[in-house]
């Protein structure tokens, strides 16, 4: 899995666990303690100091205070980016705390940081590690630190973790009660590194009471007050093990100055150097206690002078004779300084000085006796893989700086090896690579060993910012290269971002630092990453304005790239006639327009001058010329002055017209000119359609009307096309556009063409008519034609004759209609009275003669008594009969009374709780609404007649939407319907209709098997109680 990077962008020390606001480095530790799956690189900026100011103690969450690092199940990896090491100091917590707190079974890793300021009244000043708690510190510093009060681990405490210092990691300048740089209750492991200038009351630099591992470092200059100045080791887990090792330059008050290795602590030195160190009145200068020692160097260390015979260089029982050098014997036992071992106050050692390599170290001068005076075969394992080649068998093959560990054919005793030979040079070469547009490009560099080595050479690399900024334009890159025995080339790669800003060539370097087995000769490759885009381009757009009655305004012209440049980019401008003038219509104007890295666009303003005076649009124009690390692409902008000085001009307008279909053939419409003019007027006009339809309700027309000069009207006509069909009123309109010498007031006109003669005198319809309406309150009369007609009278006395076809008799009873007749035969079409609208009651017998009284606002009377079939009802509670004829009867809404009579009649009941009787043939009862089932549709309706076997129940599959049954008579699926004994079986039931036998009720059981009828309810009772089956009910759509 891919490791995931937070960059942290701010040195405030926010808590709010996101990148909202920025990312500080305690938001990015509290998402990785979120998120203990996800491995996690938190970034620095080398040189910035992170200060902690978010106060708090022991939460343990990272939320303030300290920076807790929570159980996860990887490393959590901060880095400082670039050459210098980014400080992480928690010198301004008010309440005194740790810098970092690693919980247990955290896991962190610091790479180039400093950690500094942490003090705190218990254990592990700069950094406590908890149990399963994992640290490691590569080239990272952790100074100036304390644990106050009296408590352990100045700067480290490892509390039964793990802990590694690696790479030139140091530990100084830190303070505790015992173990000023470190305690170490877990295992710790240190490699190349440094343990110096920290103090306490015993272990001054370390303080040990499990295991622990020194190797290829220096403890140099630390103070005890008590026992310890270097390394204390105490207890029987006590586990020290000192390879390729300098103690030197460390104080005790009272025994072992380097190391005090008592209380059953084990200590194996081996190939290391003891020197220069100080013990006070318990003795032992270099070591005091137990220890076992090989190819070993104890020597030059001091006692205390007032009490004579203790050891100045040893105190204790040590076992040797095992090719060590020993300075004094005095207060020594054991085997050491007997057999192969050497005893002699003049080791030969030059002073703690930098001799290559990442720590401190004491030459062997010429002439010492140390030098290929050690054993082979008692070189250690390299358990901890120095060399980075696999082997944890093979003898460790360096000494503390990282030469070979045996030169010259025998090793020499203690930390350095005097080498036989002149070290090889490592160079590193510059290198130039083209940045391209997308993507990365690597740019290889080639780091060179002057000699093939016998021994592996390793050397530690580091890009670093130039002009090009990591992150931006490349990928920053860290290591360590290592040149196995023989090789003598090694590359790098560090991946260059592609973009396509043109920006200036940009270089970043890539250093070489800390080698092993070499001397660096060249430590900076310089990476020069070549610019390939294009120049961007420049354009100027078009600008136009009104010009104003007076006084100046201001044009604003924009200049444009097309794309942002890192480069500086300039360009000129100038103003020049076209049909405008200086001076009289604008002002001249000429400049440099510059812009900044990373500018896309530019203005600058021309004046334009006002005026009264009603003139033609006028132009002018800007040129750019003498453009620098651009190309210009469009060198001229056109300016346009828009005249806004006007005479008042006469304005247009259209009327609206109505068109009886059938009776005109054209719409005439008027174009009204508001005033005369003097000059020639046109406008344009085009027929769109509105719900007429073009070429079949009329003829698509466009064109162009003029008035002639002193004339104020002209007309336009449109063709209006019969068909012959009863429609309702349809339209378009006739829109005006484009007008010269005038302006549209109103652009446009409405025709409407409708189906429907409007009459005030008796009135019989042309052909080709559909329909009349009476007007007025006059006693007149209203006579169809041979088509489908629609008939509607006034409020006076009406006689109206349908004649042939379907006609409809419409009265809207609502307000007095007067006393009609309508004068029909046996012949004359199927033909329908409507009291659509009506709001009162309305009574109707289509059977009768005789004069009826529909309302108090409607006397009737039929001219026979057979010869209409169908009657609407409106919104009252309407009693309808029928005749001998099939007639469909609509009650509408209302508690309506319909009664058929003769003939095959259609009842539709409509809403409310209606009473219908079919009479005497086989009449069909319809239940449609249009839409799904709701009860307030329909109410409750009594059929009085029902006869099973002739008579239909007809339901609508749109309305009844649950039943499964097809179109037609009878049910296709007979568990649409079942029966019941009573009412209260009904809801219970999995059919869809359901009929009660005692009540006579029918139910629609909308959601079938589920308890209730869900959307249905009862909708008819048959009062005869008939035996209803599903073969008396029918589907329609």
């Amino acid at each position: 899995m891919a490791i995931t990077i937070l960059t942290v962008n701010t040195t405030t020390d926010q808590n709010d666990g996101s990148a909202a606001n920025g990312l500080s480095l305690r938001d990015a530790i509290l998402i990785a303690n979120a998120n203990p799956n996800t491995e996690y690189e938190i970034r620095l900026t080398g040189g910035v100091t992170y200060n902690l100011t978010s106060n708090g103690i022991n939460e343990d969450n990272a939320l303030t205070g300290d920076l807790d690092i929570k159980s996860r199940n990887n490393v959590l990896y901060i880095v400082s980016v670039g050459g210098e090491k980014a400080t992480i100091d928690a010198s301004g917590l008010l309440n005194s705390d740790r810098v970092f707190h690693v919980l247990n079974g955290g896991a962190l890793s610091l790479q180039n940081v400093v950690v500094t300021g942490g003090k705190i009244s218990n254990d592990g000043g700069g950094i406590r590690v908890d149990s399963n708690g994992y640290l490691d510190l590569y080239n990272t510093n952790v100074s100036g630190n304390s644990a106050e009060g009296g408590n352990w681990g100045g700067g480290i405490y490892n509390n039964n973790g793990t802990v590694y210092l690696r790479n030139g990691s140091t530990i100084s300048n830190n303070q505790a009660l015992n173990g000023g740089g470190i305690l170490n209750s877990g295992t710790l492991i240190t490699i190349d590194s440094t343990i110096s200038n920290n103090n306490s009351g015993s272990g001054g630099g370390i303080y040990n009471f499990d295991t622990l591992t020194v190797i290829n470092t220096t403890v140099s200059n630390n103070s005890a007050r008590g026992s310890g100045g270097g390394i204390q080791g105490n207890g029987s887990f006590s586990s020290i093990a000192l390879v390729n090792t300098t103690i030197s330059g460390n104080t005790a008050g009272s025994g072992g100055g380097g190391i005090d290795s008592t209380g059953g602590s084990v200590t194996n030195i081996l190939n290391s150097t003891i020197t220069n160190n100080t013990a006070g009145i318990l003795g032992g200068g270099g070591i005091r206690g137990s220890a076992n020692l090989k190819n070993t160097i104890v020597a030059g260390n001091f006692g205390n002078y007032d009490y004579q015979g203790t050891g100045k260089d040893i105190q204790g029982t040590v076992n040797g004779n095992n090719y060590n050098l020993i300075g004094s014997l005095a207060g020594a036992s054991g085997t050491v300084g007997t057999g192969t071992d050497i005893v002699n106050p003049n080791p030969g050692l030059g002073p703690l000085q930098n001799n290559g390599g990442l720590s401190l170290t004491h030459t062997l001068l010429a002439g010492s006796p140390a030098i290929n005076a050690g054993n082979n075969n008692l070189i250690p394992a390299d358990a901890e893989d120095i060399d980075r080649d696999g082997d944890t068998t093979e003898p460790t093959p360096f000494d503390q700086r990282g030469l070979a560990r045996v030169s010259g054919g025998t090793v020499d005793i203690g930390a350095f090896e005097v080498q036989s030979a002149t070290l090889p040079t490592i160079t590193i070469n510059n290198v130039t690579v083209t940045e391209g547009n997308t993507g990365t490009t690597n740019a290889t560099f080639t780091v060179t060993l002057s000699a093939a080595s016998t021994s592996a050479v390793t050397v530690n690399y580091a890009t670093a910012n130039g002009t090009a900024t990591a992150g931006n334009d490349y990928t920053s890159n860290t290591g360590i290269l290592t040149f196995n025995p023989g090789e003598t080339n090694k590359t790098i790669t560090v991946a260059v971002r592609g973009d396509t800003i043109a920006e200036p060539n940009q270089t970043f370097f890539l250093n070489l630092s800390n080698s092993l087995g070499a001397t660096i000769a060249d430590n900076q490759g310089l990476g020069t990453i070549t610019d390939d885009d294009a120049n961007p381009t420049i354009a100027i757009a078009d600008v136009s304005r009104n010009e104003g009655n007076s006084g100046t305004s201001n044009t604003t012209f924009t200049v444009t790239l097309s794309a942002a440049s890192e480069k500086t980019i300039t360009v000129n401008y100038g103003t020049a006639n076209g049909t405008a003038t200086a001076g009289s219509d604008y002002t001249s104007t000429t400049g440099t327009l510059t812009f900044n890295p990373g500018d896309t666009s530019k203005t600058f303003t021309v004046a334009v001058t006002g005026d009264t005076t009603v003139e033609a649009n006028e132009t002018f124009f800007v040129n750019l010329s003498n453009a620098t690390n651009a190309t210009i692409t469009d060198n001229q902008a056109l300016a346009t002055i828009l005249n806004d000085d006007t005479a008042t001009l006469p304005t247009l307008s259209i009327n609206d017209i109505t068109i009886v279909e059938g009776q005109s053939s054209q719409a005439v419409l008027t174009v009204t000119l508001s005033s005369a003019s003097s000059q020639p007027v046109s406008v344009n006009y085009s027929t769109v359609a509105g719900t007429a339809t073009a070429n079949t309700d009329y003829t698509s027309r466009s064109g162009t009307v003029t008035f002639a000069a002193n004339t104020t009207t002209a007309t336009i006509t449109i063709p209006i096309l019969n068909d012959n069909l009863n429609e309702a009123n349809e339209t378009l309109r006739v829109n005006l556009s484009s007008p010269t010498n005038a302006t549209i007031q109103k652009a446009s006109g409405t025709v409407t063409i409708t189906d429907t003669l409007q009459a005030s005198v008796t009135t019989t319809l042309a052909e080709g008519i559909e329909n009349l309406t009476l007007l007025g309150s006059s006693n007149i009369n209203a006579t169809g034609n041979s088509s489908n007609n629609t008939l509607t009278g006034n409020s006076g006395n009406n006689i109206l004759t349908g004649g042939n076809g379907d006609d409809t008799y419409n009265f809207n009873a609502s307000t007095p209609l007067g006393s009609d007749r309508i004068q029909e035969i046996t012949t004359g079409g199927n033909d329908t009275i409507s009291f659509a609208g009506t709001n009162n009651a309305a009574r109707v017998n289509l059977g009768t003669i005789a004069t009826q009284t529909i309302n108090s606002n409607l006397k009737l009377t039929l001219s026979a008594n057979n010869v209409i079939e169908n009657v609407v009802g409106g919104n009252g509670s309407d009693r309808l009969i029928g005749n001998s004829l099939n007639n469909t009867l609509t009650g509408g809404n209302g508690n309506d009374v319909l009664t058929g009579r003769g003939g095959a009649d259609t009842l539709i009941g409509g809403s409310g709780n209606d009473i219908l009787t079919g009479g005497t043939e086989s009449d069909r009862f319809l239940y449609s609404s249009g839409r799904a089932f709701t009860s307030n549709d329909f109410g409750i309706d009594i059929l009085t007649d029902f006869t099973s076997g002739s008579d239909k129940l007809v339901l609508s599959k749109r309305t009844f939407t649950a039943l499964s049954s097809v179109i037609g008579d009878g049910l296709s699926q007979v568990s649409d319907f079942t029966t019941v004994e009573d009412d209260d079986l009904a809801a219970t039931s999995t059919a869809f209709l359901v009929y009660s036998i005692g009540s006579g009720s029918l139910y629609y059981n909308q959601n079938g098997s589920a308890a209730g009828f869900g959307t249905g309810a009862e909708l008819v009772n048959l009062i005869n109680l008939p035996s209803l089956t599903a073969a008396d009910l029918a589907i329609v759509a």
